[in-house]
């Protein structure tokens, strides 16, 4: 018994070739975008890579296109380390293309500076009292 079967290759273009998010605060979560395009008159399938960047996600992590449907793919990243990545984000579409879109993010731990000196709370001897204060805090970067 053989078994014929054709594949026909999908044809989309991703719109983005990398994707820059710069420097973030750690434990600060941030979006970016990954808009891909299907060109045929066909459905296209895309499988995004399990070999993902650390912290990141990226949501849907596959599915189908329409005929001619612009599909816009979010990536989330949310690190609650200091770290610099620099890699690639890894998009396969039916009959076997790869596109890979370069992926870059900094998280920094922010230096800040709080301007009171003293925090005074006045007299708070029981658990039923609260002393709220105001403070300021100014950031260094």
């Amino acid at each position: 018994m053989k078994c014929v079967g054709v594949v026909n290759e999908s044809k989309c273009m991703i719109l983005e070739k990398e994707l820059m998010l710069g420097m973030v605060p750690i434990c600060q979560r941030i979006v970016g975008t990954i808009t891909i395009k299907n060109l045929q008159k066909q459905a296209a399938i895309f499988n995004v890579s399990h070999k993902l960047p650390p912290y990141t996600e990226v949501l849907p992590m596959k599915g189908k296109m329409l005929p001619d449907q612009t599909l816009i793919l979010k990536v989330q990243f949310h690190s609650k380390v200091a770290s610099q990545i620099n890699s690639d984000i890894i998009i396969q579409l039916r009959g076997g293309k790869e596109t890979k879109i370069a992926f870059s993010v900094t998280t920094i731990i922010p230096k800040i500076q709080i301007h009171e000196s003293v925090f005074d709370f006045g007299e708070i001897t029981t658990l039923e009292k609260c002393g709220i204060r105001t403070s300021t805090f100014k950031s260094l970067q």
